[in-house]
């Protein structure tokens, strides 16, 4: 087995608070994206903020949660275009 390969913890981290964006049925409050991942409060607001200024994560301002933002959509859109079925069925991920 290959060695598993390094990686930063930050965005791993980052990813898996946008990864409970994704998988919540309703858009969740900051301390539902921290506790999956074991961070405090201030870390995960300040990733939000970040996430924010980029796009993938938009606040209602009324209710203080978080859902994905118009950059995250717009990179979900592009993956099925970029699909190659005929590689992913060879692989048996079909």
């Amino acid at each position: 087995m290959d060695k598993e390969r390094a990686g930063t913890q930050p965005v791993e981290a980052g990813f898996a608070q946008l990864k409970g964006l994704t998988h919540s049925r309703w858009p969740p409050m900051q301390k539902v994206l921290a506790a999956p991942v074991g961070m405090g409060a201030a870390k995960t607001h300040r990733d939000l903020v970040c996430f924010q200024r980029l796009g993938l994560v938009a606040q209602d301002s009324h209710t203080a949660r978080h859902d994905l933002g118009p950059a995250a959509l717009k990179r979900g859109l592009v993956s099925p275009s970029r699909l190659n079925a005929v590689r992913l069925a060879l692989a048996g991920a079909l």
